[in-house]
């Protein structure tokens, strides 16, 4: 608290942002493990009114191959999120505009990376299942990982104790990226939906990144297909199942108003790093726990 100078303790619960989109694709390969999911099909078979939507496969959305629109990159949607912060988001809502716009590519042949691909994997996960998504994601992942203090982000917030949540915007455009700093605590996450509205404390991120990156809680035809890597047109960056792998290190990184988070683990060393701070993003940098991640790792080198 930076007003308040409160020091930081490991027991705070943060937004994790995309670092959801592990999780999530951990509990949909297990559901297809189990025969309950078929990720080969088309997302049309489990929900109606998806462009192309007969076209587009389960796995092109877990690889985010699908060509869909990223809601938040619309700035009708930033401005609504900044008008009311709070706001509790449904579904049909945050793919409003992403139903409206016809795919920007054809199904399967190039990457695009959308918080559409997560939202509907979990709701074809809860047709499939007849369960609704924090259910699932408890019962598939959380639990079986301990993960007690990891979860959906409830309408009223973030489990207590959490510490403020700061961010580097703009004057006129909070939301974006700027050298502005600002109080973001006010700011729900239930914009992102399944793709991000998370939460998590330091020691059960850590706990998890392992599991998660390795694929420890999947079949072997499920950890092929979660580490099926493919270029993004980043360099040094591929991407599977929703995860992705970067430098020989494989995890995933998310930020959302007022906080990121990311994990990482190298499977040459056995290595695993987890990191949160309730800051999302610096005018310069990239999020700081994306830079306290690289930091750990650089720090294990030899000199």
């Amino acid at each position: 608290d930076l007003e308040g100078t409160r020091p930081m303790t490991t027991d705070l619960h943060f937004r994790i942002g995309s670092v959801a989109k592990l999780f999530a694709g951990t509990a949909v390969l297990r559901l297809a493990d189990a025969a309950r999911l078929d990720v080969d099909s088309p997302i049309s078979r489990y929900v109606e009114g998806v462009p192309q939507g007969s076209r587009i496969t389960l796995d092109m959305l877990g690889r985010h191959t699908s060509g869909l629109f990223n809601p938040i990159e619309s700035r009708d949607f930033q401005a609504a999120i900044m008008t009311a912060p709070s706001r509790i988001w449904t579904d049909a809502e945050i793919l409003a505009d992403v139903v409206a716009r016809p795919p920007a590519f054809a199904a399967g042949t190039r990457w695009r990376y959308s918080n559409a691909n997560t939202l509907l994997l979990a709701m074809a996960a809860e047709r499939a299942a007849d369960e609704r998504w924090p259910d699932l994601l408890r019962r598939l992942v959380l639990d079986p990982l301990d993960l007690a203090a990891t979860g959906m982000t409830p309408a009223e917030g973030l489990p207590q104790p959490a510490p403020r949540g700061y961010r580097y915007g703009r004057r006129d455009w909070p939301i974006g990226y700027g050298d502005v700093l600002s109080d973001a605590t006010v700011f729900s996450a239930s914009w992102a939906g399944a793709a991000g509205n998370m939460h998590s404390t330091a020691a059960d991120l850590a706990r998890a990144a392992v599991p998660l990156a390795s694929g420890a809680l999947l079949s072997a035809a499920g950890r092929a297909r979660l580490h099926d890597w493919q270029p993004t047109g980043q360099r040094g960056e591929r991407h599977g199942f929703h995860v992705f792998e970067r430098d020989g290190r494989i995890g995933h990184a998310g930020d959302v108003p007022g906080f990121s988070a990311a994990l990482a683990w190298d499977a040459s060393t056995g290595t695993a790093v987890a990191a949160l701070a309730n800051l999302s993003n610096t005018p310069r940098a990239p999020a700081p726990a994306i830079a306290l991640v690289d930091a750990a790792f650089a720090a294990q080198r030899p000199a």
